[in-house]
């Protein structure tokens, strides 16, 4: 049970949109929060198996009262997010207001107003002694003038219509993009 709601929790936190695009999910955190509420009466009366049956009772206690604060807290979020979907599908019109084709739209229009090439492709010249145009060029290890450069780094997006200095649908962009993003994903690992 207590996976489930780690589970739930996760899944929320990663896809912020899951719950208006997903109404069914209410009544999965409903039924959590049920059995929660079910196997926390179980441990208190010590009608349960479970290993927090061995702890002192006021340990006992404030472990299920913060849990329950949790889920209770997760419970009162997707109700809320559920409402405010609901709401938005009954307004008229409201599923016409904008399509898939008109955000991707506005996407590349953000993203071409940001375009910055790399190296003297740029406004301005190379962002430091490791950007170039050709990724044959770049080292793979970063260069102190790199680590200190104010200037973010290029990273292309890989997003169908996205400004590319080289041609759309070639192999070159394709190669060039994944090499770019690869490099800064090892580079800056956590």
């Amino acid at each position: 049970m207590l996976i489930a709601y780690a589970l739930v929790h996760r899944y929320f936190k990663l896809f912020k949109s899951a719950i208006r695009n997903h109404p069914e999910l209410l009544d999965l955190v409903e039924s959590i929060a049920r059995w929660f509420d079910l196997w926390a009466d179980c441990v208190l009366s010590s009608t349960f198996q479970d290993s927090i049956c061995d702890s002192q009772p006021a340990a006992k206690r404030l472990t299920i009262d913060k849990l329950r604060e949790d889920m209770y807290r997760l419970r009162s979020i997707v109700r809320r997010e559920a409402g405010v979907a609901d709401e938005q599908r009954r307004l008229p019109g409201a599923r016409d207001a904008v399509d898939e084709a008109q955000v991707h739209e506005a996407l590349i229009s953000r993203l071409e107003q940001t375009y910055m090439a790399p190296g003297n492709l740029r406004e301005g010249g190379a962002r430091h002694d490791n950007d170039f145009k050709e990724i044959a060029n770049i080292r793979i290890a970063p260069t102190h003038q790199e680590l200190l450069c104010p200037i973010p780094t290029y990273l292309p997006y890989f997003v169908p219509g996205a400004p590319h200095h080289l041609l759309a649908g070639s192999m070159e962009k394709h190669l060039d993009i994944q090499f770019r993003l690869l490099r800064e994903e090892l580079m800056y690992v956590h």
